[in-house]
């Protein structure tokens, strides 16, 4: 097999990836966090169950050895890449299959690098975002961009908490851009995306003969040397590797799976997480001690419907964005759905807003937004809410304020529920001082 090789993708057995790692610029054209969960089948245009050495390999157990092929991207983009692929096997039954690649440059490609060569996404550190793109009028993230930039300086550990898809990997790669480190990689690896078996040789690597089917391999943490190693879900790490982890990080040196030699590590970790750290070491699902290594620094990322005037904000420079990607002229959000973008709850964060602005750019006709551009999952509510509204007013049964005091205790229970009970932290979520909150807790009897 080629020893050049550079990039990884792994897929189930249905083909869906679970894991992709890549470093050529022009090989993979979407944020890796929405490669994963895609059907391999349709990351490119003319990649189908024939051509796809993956798919050879789940349907029929073949292996494909270092086999040339071109590739389309949905944007009309020729990508030319050298692949081997392999089956995933569990005693004789396929459960997935694992691809390494290496993608080509032609000579009629440099006009179209040297096109792109200031986009952010085709940074040479593997980087797309800085501190830039922490947009935000909200307070508590203005607090936190000044927080980042004290801290990148350093090289402590860091560790981010949030929802999932409130921009922990936008802090992450922005730590890294303000550091010392900026001038070398920045390696992410989503733990909880690939399977825990493959996890320990992704990480640390493989030597030839440490196991059977195993070559010389780096692991991540040899690739991001003199950089940052993003670790984003760490609690879905085994326990097991969790003090192999906890090892490296205090020694700074790793083996390679199946490797007697020590290799030296010269690189900042961050980790990231969507849980709850403190419940997974209650419930024994996670280490303590690894907790406390990995959080010299913490910090916690707020829920998009708790930064108060910011969705109007995010939603209107991803307008921006994909009007100036894709060409087109549509306006700002109107009133009318503004309102909804407010009274929707955002489980999905900054991530599902971005979604929800690019499915409008795929339905808009003309320069316009229109409620019917919205998912029914934002506006199936509230059609109905109005109308329950004015059937009460009409029989005379609406008293305005019982109403708003019921709607203030909902509103007040949900964030302190949110915060842990904390009272500065769902003041500052609401937006009031913290008198204010429990002068309306007492009078709300909560």
């Amino acid at each position: 097999m080629n020893k050049d090789y550079k990039d990884v993708l792994i897929v189930d057995e249905h083909g869906v990836i679970t894991y992709v790692y890549v470093t050529n610029i022009r090989s993979i054209y979407l944020p890796l966090e929405q490669v994963v969960g895609m059907k391999v089948t349709d990351l490119y245009d003319n990649l189908n169950e024939e051509n796809s050495g993956l798919v050879r390999a789940l349907r029929y157990g073949v292996s494909t050895v270092d086999e040339y092929q071109e590739l389309i991207s949905p944007f009309g983009d020729n990508i030319y890449q050298v692949y081997s692929s392999y089956p995933i096997m569990d005693g004789n039954r396929i459960i997935g299959a694992i691809e390494f690649s290496e993608f080509k440059y032609r000579l009629e490609d440099i006009e179209d690098i040297r096109y792109h060569w200031d986009k952010p996404e085709y940074r040479s550190n593997n980087t797309r975002y800085t501190l830039d793109d922490m947009i935000s009028n909200d307070e508590s993230i203005q607090e936190l961009c000044t927080l980042i930039s004290n801290v990148a300086k350093l090289d402590s550990t860091i560790l981010i908490t949030g929802d999932t898809g409130t921009g922990k990997e936008v802090v992450a790669q922005s730590i890294h851009n303000l550091s010392g480190r900026a001038g070398s990689k920045f390696v992410s690896q989503n733990c909880g995306a690939i399977p825990e078996n493959l996890m320990e040789s992704i990480l640390f690597g493989t030597v030839k003969g440490g196991f059977t089917g195993a070559e010389n391999k780096k692991g991540i943490l040899e690739n991001a040397q003199s950089g940052t190693v993003f670790l984003d879900e760490i609690d879905a790490l085994s326990l097991e590797l969790q003090v192999k982890l906890l090892q490296v990080i205090e020694d700074r040196k790793f083996r390679k799976v199946g490797d007697t030699e020590e290799i030296n590590l010269n690189i900042r970790f961050i980790a990231a997480t969507n849980s709850n750290i403190e419940t997974l070491i209650e419930e024994g699902r996670f280490r303590a001690d690894l907790y406390y290594r990995i959080s010299a620094v913490e910090f916690e990322l707020p829920r998009l419907r708790d930064r108060g005037n910011d969705i109007e904000l995010l939603a209107n420079h991803f307008i921006d964005y994909y009007n100036h990607k894709l060409g087109k002229k549509i306006e700002y959000v109107p009133a009318d759905i503004l309102e909804i973008f407010y009274a929707y709850q955002w489980h999905g964060n900054v991530r599902e807003l971005r979604n929800v602005i690019e499915g409008i750019f795929n339905l808009a006709q003309d320069d316009k937004i229109y409620r019917r551009y919205l998912p029914k999952r934002m506006t199936k509510n509230t059609a109905k809410s109005g109308g329950e509204y004015a059937d009460s007013v009409n029989s005379g049964g609406f008293n305005l304020k019982e109403h708003m005091d019921a709607t203030e205790r909902k509103l007040i229970a949900a964030c302190l529920e949110r915060n842990r009970g904390n009272a500065a932290r769902t003041a500052a979520a609401l937006g009031i001082s913290r008198q204010s909150l429990k002068y309306k807790m007492g009078r709300l009897g909560l």
